[in-house]
């Protein structure tokens, strides 16, 4: 009986071998471990210039929660002392954007 393909699935039949040092075999295996991709898949992502981002630690993306739950604390502290206090709303205002940049560049993390 015949294999039946998945809709959507490409089939990669052709091969491309590369030489490398044992050293940069260790460190693509490293990379592509750490985006939680295979070294095929790593390589091939890699070569076609596509994205590749770092796959968080448990640890990562608990501090990343917390941080959005203090932005947002921040923001409506903000809001209520906005007319009463100007400089003190001035200082949470930039300590909002400092976290939600930091926050962006997490995001963007590209190897």
């Amino acid at each position: 009986m015949k294999k039946q393909r998945l809709k959507g699935v490409v089939q990669r039949k052709e091969t491309v071998k590369v030489r490398c040092t044992k050293l940069e075999k260790k460190q693509i295996e490293k990379l592509a471990k750490s985006a939680s991709l295979t070294t095929a898949g790593y390589m091939r992502k890699k070569s076609l210039n596509h994205k590749i981002h770092k796959t968080l630690t448990t640890e990562e993306i608990e501090a990343m929660m917390i941080l959005s739950r203090n932005v947002n604390a921040l923001i409506r502290i903000s809001n209520l002392v906005r007319n009463r206090q100007p400089n003190l709303y001035h200082e949470i205002e930039m300590l909002v954007k400092n976290i939600q940049e930091w926050y962006q560049g997490l995001n963007k993390y590209d190897k």
